[in-house]
């Protein structure tokens, strides 16, 4: 049995088979942030409640070093930022990783979801500050 793919699957596979050169933008995210954290489940696994948090980051280099405070707690934020303004990264307490984070930034703005060890989830923000 011979399969044929319609051209326009022949035309996308080709273009998006493309390497990428250095003509690819580049999306400029340096800057401090505030972010806020939401959570979207109401309770953990240890049967704590999940909180909302706030605090900021700064992005140098599509490097993401911060602090967010929940609990009354203050949380390190770590992470990357590709240059499509992918992130991904992670929040530690005393140098232990207690939750994970992805989402998006550009112009100014980021957002996406995070999960924590206790399987507390929700949303972030990310504004730019200056």
């Amino acid at each position: 049995m011979t399969f044929k793919l319609p051209l326009i699957a022949v035309v996308l596979a080709s273009v998006f088979s493309c390497s990428s050169d250095d003509s690819d933008p580049v999306v400029a995210v340096d800057g401090t942030y505030d972010l806020t954290t939401t959570p979207s489940t109401g309770f953990a696994i240890n049967g704590g409640e999940c909180v909302s948090g706030a605090g900021s980051i700064v992005i140098v280099d599509r490097e993401i070093t911060g602090t967010v405070m929940t609990q009354g707690l203050l949380f390190n934020v770590s992470g990357t930022v590709d240059n499509n303004g992918l992130v991904s990264g992670g929040f530690a307490l005393s140098g232990e990783s207690s939750a994970t984070y992805e989402g998006t930034i550009e112009n100014a703005v980021g957002s996406g979801t995070w999960e924590d060890n206790f399987e507390c989830e929700g949303t972030w923000e990310a504004t730019q500050s200056s």
